[in-house]
């Protein structure tokens, strides 16, 4: 049986190993430059940070759970006029990310992104896809979408989720509205690519 005293300095020994392990397997700071453009919000996002700035007081902490709530009311007596302006704001904000996206994966180096998804990796983060590489092939179905998205969404009214739910909604109604002969041209178009995909990835 241990004496006091060697228990106690087992003890000590044991802590001061387990600092040092956590100090060692812990993470290191986040570098910031290896990450690609961040991804701007949505509509609804835009409003809700703004709201947020101004709901919060210099001397108060923000009950965040309680603004989600109230602001999610407030969002539902939006007037339709500004709500689309806010969609064109966030409209142009992705068209910008987009290009700022391109640029960051243009000027990366040959292995770079291997490297960075490593890194990313290692900090529990997905890895980022390349945007080179090359891409499946989509089903006939997202093929037709593909083709009459603008056009259904020009005509439905609403913002945000609840336009998507209704362009995803009458997608749906027109693809089973087309004819077997229709629908077995994108059938056709999507099977021709699903096997140059598969003879580019090796997987014939």
């Amino acid at each position: 049986m241990l004496s006091r005293t060697a228990f106690t300095a087992r003890a000590v020994a044991l802590r001061t190993r387990m600092f040092s392990t956590a100090s060692i397997v812990s993470r290191k700071k986040h570098d910031p430059s290896i990450d690609p453009p961040k991804r701007p919000g949505s509509a609804y996002q835009l409003w809700y940070i703004q709201k947020v700035k101004d709901l919060k007081k210099p001397d108060e902490k923000l009950n965040v759970r309680e603004a989600a709530k109230q602001l999610a009311e407030q969002w539902k007596s939006v007037a339709e006029s500004e709500k689309q302006k806010l969609e064109q704001a966030a409209q142009k904000a992705k068209e910008e990310w987009h290009e700022a996206v391109a640029s960051w994966y243009a000027a990366l180096a040959p292995g770079q992104l291997k490297e960075i998804n490593a890194s990313r990796k290692a900090e529990g983060k997905s890895a980022l896809k390349d945007p080179n590489a090359v891409k499946r092939p989509l089903s006939a179905y997202m093929r037709f979408v593909k083709d009459v998205r603008s056009q259904i969404d020009a005509e439905q009214e609403g913002a945000g989720l609840e336009r998507a739910r209704k362009v995803a909604s009458e997608a749906g109604k027109r693809w089973k509205a087309l004819s077997e002969r229709e629908q077995e041209e994108y059938r056709a178009a999507y099977q021709a690519e699903k096997e140059e995909y598969d003879l580019k990835t090796g997987k014939t």
